[in-house]
């Protein structure tokens, strides 16, 4: 049997208490069975109780399977994605497309032959169940892979920001050197223009000098 099967829980709904009891009888071994006779029993039932698959008749007289199974995908209390079996004694191949169209996993021709009963029903929940699981897996490496992505984005940031200060640093480090360089050769102009003036001052004071002393000795 497979892993838990036993916990699988099924929902019958036919408004023949005779089918409800054969369902039952062939089902109760394998899975847990719930039933209701109608679609409004069946939808109250399914607010408040959580199951993995719906066998559900075609042919009721308050609501028909279609009209149940529309409220089901459209009840927010009723899981959206909920597998549904459809269970009926037409032999009729447009009847059976439109219940696949209407979003039916598979169906179930009446009367009841208990080997393909129970193997369809094991089909459908063990492939809806793999489905689920594959999703949840798929859920799981998205975020991984989206927080993987966030901390690279975040590790790229720090390092452009490290690298912009760097860059900032070595800017302020090259300007500072210019400045110093530009300093010390205006130093040095600045020496050497007074060198010269010196030199100049000189030799002109010493010129006068001369002409002075020539001047004094007529």
């Amino acid at each position: 049997m497979y892993k838990y099967e036993k916990d699988w829980q099924i929902l019958v709904v036919d408004d023949k208490k005779t089918n409800l009891m054969l369902a039952e009888k062939i089902l109760q071994e394998e899975f847990n069975v719930s039933m209701a006779q109608s679609g409004t029993e069946a939808i109250a039932f399914l607010e408040k109780n959580i199951v993995d698959l719906v066998l559900l008749d075609l042919h009721m007289p308050d609501m028909n399977g279609f009209e149940v199974m529309s409220e089901i995908r459209h009840n927010e209390n009723i899981p959206v994605d909920l597998p549904v079996i459809f269970l009926t004694a037409d032999d009729d191949k447009a009847m059976e497309v439109r219940s696949f169209k209407e979003g039916a996993q598979d169906f179930i021709a009446k009367p009841f032959v208990p080997e393909i009963m129970i193997q369809r029903v094991r089909r459908v929940i063990q492939l809806d169940k793999l489905q689920k699981n594959l999703q949840d897996e798929v859920d799981k490496q998205t975020r991984k892979a989206e927080e993987k992505k966030k901390q690279f984005d975040s590790m790229l940031e720090l390092k452009t920001e490290q690298k912009t200060e760097e860059l900032e640093a070595n800017m302020e480090h090259e300007k500072a050197a210019a400045l110093e360089k530009l300093r010390e050769e205006t130093k040095k102009q600045l020496a050497g223009m007074q060198h010269k003036y010196d030199t100049e001052h000189d030799r002109i004071s010493d010129e006068i000098l001369q002409s002075m002393i020539k001047d004094v000795s007529r």
